[in-house]
């Protein structure tokens, strides 16, 4: 990681540099491997375990090493003391980097897998007797497949509720711009409840509109950072105009939609606003401003659970925007 970080803050001279989650925050993500617990419930208790399990034997293997440093030949020793070298290098580098840097999120979660790795490399140099040979590898294996399944359980269901998101696509016009309010983010259950889950896959989802139909679509939650090659210019910049973030804000909530400041600012008229997300579970504040949005616009597309629903504001003189009032085939 060490040239990316050179290269990220070479590029963005001024951005500020934010250390983010405390020692304690770091050494719990580290200890439970929360970067695997991508769709969460199970994988919480898979990579516990796997942590568990990976911290035991490297415990053990350094026991080994002490005990038996005399017998040990000199290059197997030498490899062993390298190995934790470089692992606790590793770990030193995850407490330290920031998780703000360059402009963007370097997250230093990225960096929890690299001290498991060489732990991994340093238990490649033990001797173990073939039963314990054979149950490392079934533990491995029945991990590896749970996480495969969780992980694949939950793409399935992310499918499935992305599929309204494709029946929007037929009604929207070219030349278009639209605005996606993101009120929930991540994936629900039967009950409407969501998922606990670290991934957030609704937050880009829209932005497949732009594929075709010269269409523009305003939520990008990255597009405002200097490390991506397109971005927003400052005075169409839509996460500060309509949400009020300010540069380099870490939120994703927001209680404002501010359409008007928008358009007066850049001159741009919205012509689509896309609500993903219930609106009647927001605060009373965001539900009354999207009331107001909606009230004067036609509703052209709700999904059966009401989660998804898409509106034509009313038409504006300097709009190029070619609206549909029927989905195209």
């Amino acid at each position: 990681p060490l040239p990316l970080l050179l290269m990220s803050l070479s590029e963005s001279a001024g951005a500020p540099v934010i250390y983010g989650p405390s020692l304690w925050e770091r050494t719990i993500s580290a200890g439970r491997l929360s970067i695997l617990r991508q769709a969460g419930g199970a994988d919480s208790i898979i990579a516990l375990a796997l942590s568990l399990g990976l911290l035991g034997l490297l415990a053990w293997a350094v026991v080994r090493l002490l005990r038996e440093r005399a017998t040990l030949a000199g290059k197997q020793f030498g490899a062993m003391v390298a190995t934790l070298a470089a692992l606790a290098t590793s770990v030193g580098l995850m407490f330290v980097f920031p998780d703000t840097m360059g402009g963007g999120w370097t997250h230093f979660y990225r960096l929890i897998l690299f001290p498991y790795f060489w732990i991994l490399l340093l238990l490649a140099q033990q001797s173990f007797s073939p039963s314990v040979k054979l149950g490392m590898l079934g533990f491995a294996t029945v991990t590896s497949f749970a996480l495969l399944g969780t992980t694949m359980k939950h793409e399935v269901l992310v499918r499935a509720q992305m599929e309204p998101l494709q029946q929007v696509d037929r009604f929207v016009g070219e030349h278009c711009t639209v605005l996606p309010v993101i009120l929930e983010s991540r994936p629900v259950d039967a009950s409407g409840a969501a998922i606990a889950t670290t991934r957030m896959p609704y937050f880009h989802a829209a932005n497949r509109l732009e594929a075709h139909g010269d269409r523009v679509v305003l939520f990008n939650y990255l597009a405002r950072l200097p490390n991506y090659p397109v971005r927003f210019l400052p005075q169409v910049e839509p996460q500060n105009l309509i949400f009020h973030w300010p540069p380099h804000y870490r939120g994703t909530t927001f209680d404002v939609v501010d359409l008007h400041r928008f358009e007066e600012a850049s001159g741009i008229p919205v012509d689509y606003l896309l609500l993903i997300g219930n609106p009647q579970r927001q605060e009373v504040k965001l539900k009354d401003a999207l009331h107001a949005l909606t009230r004067p616009a036609q509703q052209l597309f709700g999904s059966r659970d009401q989660r998804v629903n898409l509106y034509l504001r009313p038409h504006q003189a300097n709009s190029r925007c070619v609206p549909r009032r029927e989905p195209a085939p």
